[in-house]
């Protein structure tokens, strides 16, 4: 029964241009987002490949880091345990395959520019702004129609913002649920 709805969500999803868009351009938050969700449903009757789907995909996009915190907010202490030592096993997979240089290369060189923005300069360009969803690309949507007082530094304040909301809104989820039994 549960077959026709998912197989119907999954048809407009792929239908959805921007898919196709993150298809063409590589991006893996439309891989990401349902690794994440699937891997917390998991979780609790599949802890490792459950546990292991959302370190990965928690590793490379901030929505499933939030999952990772509220997780934490439930105090589901082994579910956590077990996404750490996922974490710690695929970095250290992924050290032993390409050596221990890129995880250098990426935090001298690239968590930085994710830090200030920097790493993300097609965010600007009008051809992508169109296809940029996230709060920050609201914010360079207005600001080309007009709205001169969203510039660059307002918008990454916005969008620091949004994910200090969207963290705390995951940590009280969390909260309300600690009570609860989960499955």
């Amino acid at each position: 029964l549960l077959v026709l709805p998912a197989a119907a969500t999954i048809a407009l999803v792929v239908a959805y241009p921007q898919t196709w868009f993150a298809y063409q351009t590589g991006n893996f938050q439309i891989t990401a987002i349902p690794l994440a969700v699937v891997g917390l449903a998991w979780a609790s009757s599949r802890p490792l490949p459950g546990a292991a789907m959302l370190a990965w995909s928690a590793a490379a996009k901030m929505f499933p880091s939030m999952l990772v915190l509220h997780v934490a907010a439930t105090r589901r202490w082994r579910l956590l345990a077990w996404i750490a030592a996922s974490g710690i096993a695929l970095s250290a997979l992924a050290a032993a395959v390409y050596g221990p240089d890129l995880f250098v290369q990426f935090l001298r060189d690239e968590v930085p520019q994710l830090a200030d923005g920097s790493a993300f300069p097609m965010t600007e360009k009008a051809r992508t702004i169109p296809l940029n969803f996230s709060i920050y690309g609201v914010t360079v949507k207005l600001r080309a129609l007009g709205a001169d007082a969203l510039d660059v530094a307002t918008g990454k304040r916005i969008a620091q913002a949004y994910a200090l909301l969207l963290a705390g809104l995951c940590a009280w989820t969390g909260a309300r649920l600690r009570g609860l039994e989960l499955p």
